[in-house]
């Protein structure tokens, strides 16, 4: 066994004292903006609001074509003052489908009511590209462009 010197000796004290003095700045850390102390402790900021307001068509689901198993969907939703209007035709039918309600917007969590008081299946998260609305919901994307106005020839059921 060989005999410490006085320089790793003093080497090993040093590695001790800096090691301790590590972890009380981390510990001070910790406690240094508490609330109750009058710290300065701030709240994370809420992401910025993405404006949904506007007319939009359905472009696509995911990275594929608008489509429910193997039928096509045709969407046009438009949000206005916390309510939208959304039409929705499935498949080979002719006819579209009005659905509206109410929507809210919490930073960029949209969420909704139908008329009929039936909350929306779920919640979306938007996100915006260029004109392009995102509506993702888990691994599903459905993407919307931007329009002018509804059409006003819809067949309606």
């Amino acid at each position: 066994m060989v005999a410490e010197t006085a320089q790793e000796a003093g080497y090993s004290i040093m590695k001790k004292f800096i090691s301790i003095a590590i972890s009380m700045v981390a510990l001070l850390s910790f406690v240094a903006c508490n609330k109750e102390n009058g710290g300065g402790d701030t709240p994370d900021p809420t992401p910025d609001t993405v404006d949904v307001t506007g007319c939009w068509e359905l472009a696509r689901v995911e990275t594929k074509s608008a489509t429910v198993g193997s039928e096509t969907v045709d969407v046009y939703i438009q949000f206005q003052s916390g309510s939208f209007e959304l039409y929705q035709r499935i498949g080979d039918s002719p006819r579209y489908t009005k659905f509206t309600g109410t929507y809210s917007l919490d930073g960029t969590r949209l969420g909704g009511k139908y008329d009929n008081g039936t909350a929306w299946a779920t919640s979306y998260e938007v996100s915006k590209q260029g004109t392009d609305l995102i509506l993702s919901c888990g691994s599903e994307k459905d993407v919307y462009k931007k329009i002018a106005s509804l059409p006003s020839n819809l067949p309606m059921n």
